[in-house]
């Protein structure tokens, strides 16, 4: 029985704490309120003197521009681009002036903020890239997904043709800060001798198959005209075909298969005009401002904050130094 008074007493006890707090938060809330009535003009000054400031920072704030281009590397050329991309980052860091001058990049070291690069993903770069059977190629579909942590970041960027190039841009930067950026990543002297190499070598394979189509359809023109003769020559080529009827399908197949490659052939050829070369125009977008940029809105919040703060500080010093007192004169 008395077991069963002690927890009736407790929970009586339990009751009446949870009255009495909440007495006290009312109590502290109705303060809060004759407090914010009582400094109305106040707070309203400090509402007025942060939309002012922050306004003021707003207009006078240049806003930042970005300009997103998909690139496609040429050459082998991506290690030489990201460490391009690395080194002019750290000469933004180091407010190296006489650099871009030098490179011709911008007139004005803060008319670029920051250059980012990475690549696109494409499942048809990596099994381009290797042999179906390359075990290899299960770690990589396996590490797919790039990020910074991954260690197998730096040997999969490699693999993919197209990277995305993303050039943050002060207010007064314009289309040519992009086109003089291209044109920095495109001087290296040693990746040009590998295009010029490369685009004699296309140009060079694509004439000698022009050549053998030409042959392929004087023999079949010739010998659709002489198809009951044994040994057909062609004068213009010097071309012989002996030893019975000619494989007039095994020729519209080579034909077929050079005709391929020369389509393939002319479309590198396309792409192949740079070392870096950009896909679509250069655009240069605002970047949208987030919330913490409305200045206009965050001033007077902060320091209404600021102000309430520092009166429940001073109100709290005085609630425990009056406990304080009451405690010494008992």
């Amino acid at each position: 029985m008395s077991h069963q008074q002690h927890d009736e007493i407790d929970l009586v006890y339990v009751i009446g704490k949870l009255k009495q707090t909440i007495k006290n938060w009312i109590s502290l809330a109705f303060k809060a309120i004759d407090f914010v009535i009582n400094y109305k003009y106040v707070l309203l000054t400090l509402v007025v003197l942060g939309i002012g400031l922050g306004y003021f920072q707003e207009i006078n704030t240049p806003n930042s521009k970005y300009s997103d281009l998909i690139v496609r590397l040429n050459f082998n050329s991506t290690d030489y681009v990201y460490n391009t991309v690395d080194q002019i980052n750290s000469k933004i860091n180091d407010f190296d002036q006489q650099f871009f001058s030098e490179k011709g990049i911008t007139k004005n070291i803060n008319q670029i903020k920051e250059i980012t690069i990475e690549p696109v993903q494409n499942l048809n770069d990596l099994i381009e890239e290797y042999e179906p059977n390359n075990r290899n190629i299960e770690m990589i579909l396996n590490t797919f997904e790039l990020n910074d942590e991954n260690p197998a970041d730096f040997y999969l960027k490699s693999a993919f043709s197209y990277h995305k190039l993303r050039v943050k841009l002060s207010e007064g930067a314009g289309r040519d800060v992009m086109e003089n950026l291209l044109v920095y990543l495109n001087s290296d002297t040693q990746l040009n001798k590998e295009k010029e190499q490369r685009i004699s070598v296309i140009k060079s394979t694509i004439g000698h198959n022009v050549k053998s189509l030409e042959q392929i359809d004087d023999i079949i023109a010739v010998y659709i005209s002489k198809e009951q003769k044994e040994e057909l020559v062609l004068e213009k080529n010097q071309v012989y075909v002996e030893g019975g009827p000619l494989n007039v399908p095994g020729l519209i197949t080579s034909k077929k298969e050079i005709l391929e490659m020369n389509e393939m052939l002319n479309q590198e050829l396309a792409r192949i005009d740079n070392i870096a070369v950009p896909v679509g125009d250069v655009t240069i977008v605002y970047q949208q401002k987030g919330l913490l940029a409305k200045k206009s809105i965050i001033y007077p919040l902060l320091l209404v904050f600021v102000f309430l703060f520092s009166a429940y500080l001073v109100y709290l010093y005085k609630s425990l130094r009056a406990i304080a007192k009451n405690n010494n004169r008992e």
